[in-house]
């Protein structure tokens, strides 16, 4: 006699097929039948992580998206939700690193990191939101933001502004959205990532004195924090960010904050 629970539901994440994204794709395939994700670096990669999910026992659809291409986001995301069904999730968590001067920042770039980063997920959101919202209304959306939003780096003033900005529509997005959708964010600190430079290392090796924790996290920690904030164990939280960061915005002795 199978005592498993029955998989249902369908979810959407951005970005999936590397790095955080890649790793919530793979822990939510293990509790829902359906996992779309959308790509937009690696063909390969994203053919592997479907793959995959189809061994978890899920169902895996995959789109190109490049969240750059604003005006085209809605219609392929669309297309998506025409071959995944209605949307339970939605992890909004593609994105580009950026690291300039602010003195030294040039226009096209500004531009194009506020579109991959921030309005990009304003219509994957928009499009989205819409389906969760027929009846029967329901959904769970999560905005994968930094903790650079709080916290200054030399170098992050524009990263930081889109993740600031994704945070603010988390929280108004909760309002226009409740109580049949919560919205929530997640802040992650320094992830072993290819965007870090990490990609693959074993964050046990590394250590990091700025961090309480004393080393980078690991994606995977950072996709069963979304896991847990797209379950029924969260059913009353929204509008809120939860921070993944291993302490790193904490105050460490001496540093004068």
């Amino acid at each position: 006699m199978n005592s498993q629970p029955a998989r249902r539901g369908c979810a959407i994440v951005t970005g999936g097929e590397s790095g955080i994204g890649r790793e919530t794709v793979l822990e939510l395939a293990q509790t829902l039948d359906t996992v779309a994700f959308t790509w937009q670096r690696s063909e390969q990669a994203a053919g592997q992580v479907a793959d995959e999910v189809r061994t978890l026992g899920a169902t895996a659809v995959v789109s190109y998206l490049d969240l750059a291409q604003v005006a085209e986001v809605p219609m392929v995301v669309a297309d998506l939700l025409e071959r995944c069904g209605r949307p339970d999730v939605l992890v909004n968590n593609a994105a580009m690193a950026y690291s300039e001067r602010l003195l030294d920042c040039r226009l096209g770039d500004v531009r194009r990191v506020m579109d991959v980063n921030f309005l990009g997920h304003v219509f994957v959101t928009q499009t989205v939101a819409k389906a969760m919202l027929s009846p029967p209304s329901r959904g769970v959306i999560v905005n994968v933001t930094s903790v650079v939003k709080d916290r200054a780096v030399a170098g992050s003033a524009i990263y930081a502004s889109a993740k600031a900005a994704l945070s603010a529509l988390t929280r108004a997005a909760a309002l226009e959205f409740g109580p049949d959708i919560r919205v929530v964010a997640i802040a992650p600190g320094e992830i072993a990532t290819a965007m870090n430079d990490q990609e693959g290392v074993d964050v046990c090796t590394v250590a990091r004195s700025y961090v309480p924790l004393g080393r980078p996290g690991h994606p995977r920690e950072v996709a069963r924090a979304i896991a847990f904030l797209v379950s029924e164990a969260a059913s009353y939280v929204t509008g809120t960010t939860l921070v993944c960061d291993g302490g790193l915005v904490l105050p460490l002795p001496g540093d004068g904050r």
